[in-house]
């Protein structure tokens, strides 16, 4: 197998660095226990009321209803299992208000307006996309909540206000490391580009060309579609067909993907290689594309195959309660929510108190291992490649050292 791709090593180093700041780590991740309650076993803590109120702001309806839904599920099973146990120090019950943004801005912004009005919501999770972050975050910067990112992936967001935290890595990251995963590890020197016509497919455009250009590829195909409106991909794919690429990356919904990926098969492109967002690392596009789907990779900053127990309690407690595959959404949004129940657990209901204390902790348990936030509130988490191969999204052999 072929070492890991040293585009990696900047995000997994984050990650090393964590053994070095947690003293209580022994340095064994396999045995240690799941962060699915990591204040409710305290005698001592804040003051805090009967109740405590987090709001999530995302889609469910519309056409991007999945991943509300997906981080819905997640943020449920954290909180039930708490309030199970008395709720956060044992005292005090979560309750979680769901705001419908439709993943458009305009209510995005009416969202983080209701939430700030109510006054009362220690912190806000969400939402699905960075459009939609973008307009929310400066409400949440002058009411003072702390807003946690689970999957909104635009470099700059965590910038605009030191109230914002991000559960996933920055575009800037991810491509970078696709660039160079694409060129060096599957060994591509022409590669096609396309995407969704929303922020994070022209800004990680810009970015893949200019990284994979200075490497020494050429980007052969770079073209946008509207998403929601295009269904027949044929035109495209045969413009790729045509250009002698090597590779394609796309950026749009997982359901997109998968009908990209039968066209592409009829087309007899299958010694094309096919790398999509880690969105569409789903169970939902492997039952739409079936054995099309065979081959098609992304990069995570999950594995449900990995070899770490609280991956695999997590998996299993989500896949029996909801009857579906366990995904990115679902564990970028546990990890978050994990922190403001521990955070609140830990100095109360105060946005600037809650802060403080996120950035002064030196690493956080999350479900694919302990992660620090670096520069930016952003998380040091390990980048992994996933490939599909007879139906399920497992780890490419070149995460893994030989």
């Amino acid at each position: 197998m072929k070492k890991v791709s040293r585009i990696f090593a900047v995000v997994l180093m984050a990650a090393l660095l964590i053994g070095c700041l947690a003293s209580c780590s022994n340095g064994d991740p396999v045995s240690q226990q799941p962060s699915s309650n990591p204040s409710s076993s305290s005698s001592e803590g804040p003051d805090l009321p009967d109740e405590v109120y987090i709001a999530w702001s995302g889609p469910l309806t519309g056409n991007q209803a999945q991943y509300g839904e997906t981080q819905k599920r997640a943020i449920t099973l954290a909180t039930d299992k708490m309030n199970a146990e008395g709720g956060i120090n044992g005292t005090t019950k979560i309750i979680v208000d769901y705001y419908d943004d439709k993943n458009t801005q305009t209510e995005a912004l009416s969202c983080a307006n209701l939430i700030a009005d109510a006054n009362k919501y220690a912190a806000c999770i969400g939402p699905y996309s960075s459009g939609c972050a973008m307009v929310m975050i400066p409400v949440f910067d002058k009411a003072e909540i702390p807003f946690f990112l689970p999957c909104a992936s635009q470099s700059d967001l965590t910038s605009q206000s030191k109230f914002v935290f991000r559960g996933i890595t920055t575009e800037e990251q991810n491509l970078g490391a696709y660039a160079e995963f694409i060129h060096d590890t599957l060994g591509v020197d022409k590669l096609a580009l396309f995407y969704a016509n929303i922020d994070t497919g022209v800004e990680g455009s810009a970015l893949v060309t200019e990284l994979f250009e200075d490497m020494g590829g050429e980007i052969v195909y770079n073209e946008s579609y509207v998403s929601g409106n295009v269904t027949d991909f044929t035109p495209m794919l045969s413009a790729i067909k045509a250009s002698g690429a090597q590779a394609m990356l796309h950026w749009g919904s997982y359901n997109e993907m998968a009908l990209i990926l039968q066209q592409k098969a009829a087309l007899g492109m299958d010694d094309i290689y096919a790398v999509g967002q880690s969105n569409s690392a789903r169970q939902e596009l492997v039952d739409i594309a079936g054995e099309d789907a065979e081959g098609f990779t992304v990069l995570s900053n999950f594995a449900t195959d990995l070899d770490y127990a609280p991956m695999q309690e997590y998996k299993k407690l989500y896949e029996d309660t909801y009857g579906v595959a366990l995904d990115n959404h679902a564990c970028t949004t546990y990890d978050c929510i994990n922190i403001v129940l521990a955070a609140i657990g830990a100095v109360g209901t105060d946005g600037n108190d809650i802060v403080s204390w996120v950035e002064s902790q030196p690493s956080f348990p999350g479900i694919c291992g302990d992660f620090a936030y670096i520069e930016n509130h952003e998380p040091g988490k390990p980048l992994i490649p996933l490939i599909c191969e007879n139906g399920v999204f497992v780890t490419h052999e070149s995460y893994y050292e030989s």
